[in-house]
């Protein structure tokens, strides 16, 4: 009976340790996980280009990430080129796509090794252009620095770099990067993939940049301080309307041409 109840406890403590070294085996996976992790976010940034004296060298790296099949026959990193500078140390801000901004003002693109501009206060890269800031004011360039739009626009935004809203005064205007006017003085306008949601007199529509209903109807607004507002999402074009009693969302598919109603 002592021996049964010996084994009995042997096993309940067998089964007990095997429980505690499964958690400290999870428990060790997670931190060593979570270390990798800081390590590559450590090492994307100090080799996707470093300093040396009066140069910054940027590097030929997938994914800002250096692997051995991009060295070439000596062991070395294949450079993509590299930045002179005088004095202080520059500082160095990573931008999307090819472009990195060198103390706050000077676009480059590390992969040409050429300078884009060095004379607007702020950046922001689009798919197809960037918009520019000078002296509060907005405009866009190509990627090559050419310039497309004065910045002459309090305030200037686009999805694309090939359409942009221009808002003034509460009115919204949809311009092309020709500087052609799509629609003009609208109360409210969201343009994405060339689907353009309007809003005017109190009323909504659905249009793309050539004209066309999209939805074959438009929606009332019923109130002129809660006018509708619209943001993407995967492949929709979701519509936050207020009909005078309740908010109703609404959903245009990019791909299926579908306009859904939801209320919420």
């Amino acid at each position: 009976m002592f021996k049964k109840n010996k084994n009995i406890n042997t096993n309940a403590e067998h089964k007990k340790n095997r429980k505690i070294n499964y958690f400290k085996i999870v428990w060790v996976t997670g931190v060593l996980a979570i270390l990798i992790y800081i390590l590559l976010i450590v090492i994307r940034y100090k080799v996707y280009y470093e300093y040396t004296v009066g140069k910054i060298y940027f590097y030929n790296c997938n994914d800002a990430l250096c692997y051995t099949n991009n060295r070439n026959e000596a062991g070395n990193n294949t450079i993509y080129s590299e930045y002179n500078y005088q004095d202080k140390i520059p500082k160095v801000t990573t931008l999307t796509g090819n472009y990195v901004l060198i103390n706050e003002n000077i676009l480059y693109n590390y992969i040409t090794g050429n300078i884009i501009s060095s004379k607007y206060d702020e950046y922001k890269i689009l798919e197809n252009n960037i918009i520019v800031k000078q002296n509060k004011e907005y405009g866009v360039i190509d990627n090559e620095g050419n310039v497309l739009m004065e910045p002459t626009h309090s305030n200037l935004s686009s999805k694309d770099g090939e359409y942009f809203v221009i808002k003034t005064e509460n009115k919204y205007t949809l311009i092309k990067i020709d500087n052609s006017v799509i629609y003009e003085n609208y109360d409210y306008i969201f343009e994405y993939n060339k689907v353009v949601v309007l809003v005017k007199d109190m009323v909504l529509s659905i249009n793309d940049v050539d004209g066309k209903d999209l939805i074959g109807k438009t929606i009332g607004i019923y109130d002129k301080e809660k006018l509708a507002s619209a943001k993407v999402d995967g492949n929709i074009i979701y519509i936050r309307v207020y009909d005078g009693d309740k908010y109703y969302s609404y959903g245009y598919h990019l791909d299926t041409k579908e306009f859904v109603t939801n209320q919420t």
